[in-house]
């Protein structure tokens, strides 16, 4: 008898959605990912297809908005966790292998292109994601590279704010952003790749940050939003200097 998870992974295989690119999603929710570093094109043709047609509050194609989170998630992934002038197997300044580097760029690309799909596209969800990164055998895939998978899949899920039925949001902002700030390295990132000693960001919250000041950047926005989005910058940023003073001895 199937399990309950197996049941939903079955439920969930086909996006069944009204939108006008179901089939093209449905193309990339069908694909069986084996390596991380193949996320992003997916990502990115996943995020290109669920937004399109969609606008901002500016009357903006909304995919511009995505393509600025990616950027500004790659500038700060660059300056925390460089790639440039390293050679696999290389431990950097960092204190983070070359190849845990390359990985975790790959995971949080992802996550970037991805960070508003499910929460944007109704009838998507976190089942669909996880069909292309759940294998059945007939693909080879290590316990580390289906684990790197999963972890796209688990941090897209967190980062997209989750509705109910109605199209209600299940939780506060506030309550959200801490949720956000609180994914840890325990299970963010491959092993060591977040050193909190010499690293300012915790992986996730880059991505979130990045989604912010995006935000904020933007004009037209209500007074209300642009001290919310100030509000979620602030405890974001306050919640990982907590933990860097931690590691460093000056927090008790």
């Amino acid at each position: 008898m199937p399990t309950r998870h197996e049941q939903l992974l079955e439920e969930h295989r086909w996006y069944t959605g009204e939108h006008k690119n179901a089939d093209e999603i449905n193309l990339i929710i069908s694909t069986r990912l084996t390596h991380v570093s193949q996320f992003p094109f997916y990502a990115q043709a996943l995020a290109e297809a669920v937004h399109e047609g969609q606008v901002d509050k500016n009357g903006e194609p909304y995919i511009d908005h995505v393509r600025r989170v990616v950027a500004y998630t790659q500038e700060m992934l660059d300056e925390q966790y460089p790639l440039e002038g390293k050679r696999p197997g290389e431990i950097t300044t960092f204190g983070t292998d070359y190849n845990d580097r390359q990985k975790l760029h790959a995971e949080l690309i992802s996550v970037a292109w991805m960070h508003d799909v499910l929460e944007d596209t109704p009838g998507l969800t976190y089942y669909h994601l996880k069909n292309m990164v759940e294998h059945d055998g007939q693909h080879e895939v290590s316990h580390d590279d289906q684990a790197d998978l999963k972890r796209v899949v688990h941090m897209v899920s967190t980062i997209n704010r989750s509705r109910d039925e109605n199209g209600k949001h299940y939780e506060t902002y506030a309550r959200y952003i801490r949720r956000v700030g609180n994914f840890g390295p325990e299970i963010t990132g491959p092993t060591a790749s977040y050193n909190p000693k010499t690293a300012h960001t915790r992986p996730l919250s880059m991505v979130k940050l990045a989604d912010l000041h995006d935000n904020r950047g933007r004009g037209g926005i209500p007074k209300s939003l642009e001290e919310r989005y100030d509000r979620a910058i602030d405890t974001l940023r306050e919640m990982n200097q907590e933990e860097v003073q931690l590691n460093k001895g000056e927090v008790r």
